[in-house]
């Protein structure tokens, strides 16, 4: 007990039960209750039947079918079994995004403590635990119930290279692609799996295995939504989304340049302080030449670049968009808390 405040599994304990507080109430909040509703409402039509995970039902479309061209509905199959298991109830989603979101900051913390050391791995979970994913992280919405999973299967790859344990493998492969089928934009997250089979002292087997969990995690996520999406928008007209040109998503970036500037300054790490390390720690990592760090960050960072043009004036006008870069963002901000002088500086900025 005495080791406690340097201990992420009691801050992980904590952030859990103060989640827990109001979990069951009404699901009006200050922001963001239309999305829970409409994630209720497609797990109520799943829950009631068909249970037909292909064909995702709304109750929007008036006198049209009422199939929607959305994300895969896995995060409303779990909310749709739950109320099958124990009567209907709007908080499920909120007690699975909580519980799934918990697991993947442990797991990003496993991942980042074999690789950059207790001290960088508990700084970085510690202001993952406190940004928007708190925030986010109790919410009937798929976003950090799908970058949770990914999190998980990272750990899990990296967990079954270095110890040539299959079973990780195994296990990483439909986690990663159930998180990128509920958001795709989390999938940004899979380019640590691809970088981390290339590395280094990796064995040609292991390597070849590795990447063909990768492509076998990434395919039917690419079915989804660039074949069977816009299947069901052809044949139904409901649509969840709408997906801009390039051209369009710049337009509507310039419009709302300042609420997309405070995105990644606030929304994200919700602390000026955390963004102000972050900063830090990229210049660190660049003035160091830390191959491997811009390597992951390019390899985030540049394809969800590519998403927020294709969202628009949609990206800054919804705070949780951000979702899946903000654990880059953490371990950023931990590089550059971490090389901080004094550890005292360290914990007065925490």
């Amino acid at each position: 007990m005495k080791h406690w405040p340097t201990d992420i599994r009691f801050w992980l304990l904590l952030v859990l039960l103060v989640r827990l507080y109001g979990i069951t109430d009404p699901p009006l909040e200050a922001s963001h209750s239309w999305r829970q509703a409409f994630t209720n409402m497609v797990a109520r039509n799943l829950a009631e039947g068909p249970f037909d995970l292909l064909q995702p039902r709304t109750d929007l479309a008036g006198e049209r079918p009422d199939v929607v061209a959305s994300e895969f509905p896995g995060f409303n199959a779990l909310v749709a079994v739950m109320i099958h298991l124990f009567g209907p109830a709007h908080w499920y989603g909120r007690l699975i995004a909580l519980i799934i979101s918990t697991l993947g900051a442990w797991a990003f913390h496993g991942l980042l403590e074999r690789r950059y050391g207790t001290r960088v791995a508990f700084i970085a979970t510690f202001i993952l635990l406190w940004s928007a994913w708190f925030l986010y992280g109790r919410k009937s919405m798929p976003d950090t119930f799908s970058a949770g999973l990914l999190l998980i299967a990272l750990f899990a790859v990296d967990r079954s290279i270095h110890r040539g344990v299959w079973g990780w493998l195994l296990l990483a492969v439909p986690l990663a692609a159930l998180g990128g089928l509920c958001k795709i934009p989390a999938i940004v997250l899979l380019a640590p799996w691809g970088l981390m089979a290339m590395e280094k002292g990796v064995q040609t087997r292991v390597r070849s295995a590795v990447l063909a969990g990768l492509g076998l995690a990434v395919a039917p996520v690419l079915w989804w939504y660039f074949f069977w999406q816009p299947h069901l928008l052809d044949t139904y007209g409901n649509a969840l989304y709408f997906p801009r040109s390039l051209a369009e998503g710049w337009t509507g970036l310039v419009e709302y340049r300042a609420k997309l500037l405070e995105r990644f300054t606030f929304s994200a790490l919700m602390s000026h302080v955390a963004f102000a390390a972050m900063l830090y720690g990229i210049w660190r990592s660049f003035r160091s030449g830390d191959r491997a760090m811009i390597l992951v960050t390019a390899g985030i960072a540049l394809p969800f670049a590519y998403f927020i043009l294709k969202a628009g004036n949609v990206f800054p006008l919804h705070a949780y968009y951000i979702l899946p870069l903000v654990p880059l963002m953490a371990l950023l901000a931990a590089l550059g808390l971490a090389a901080l002088p004094s550890g005292t500086w360290t914990r007065v900025a925490l």
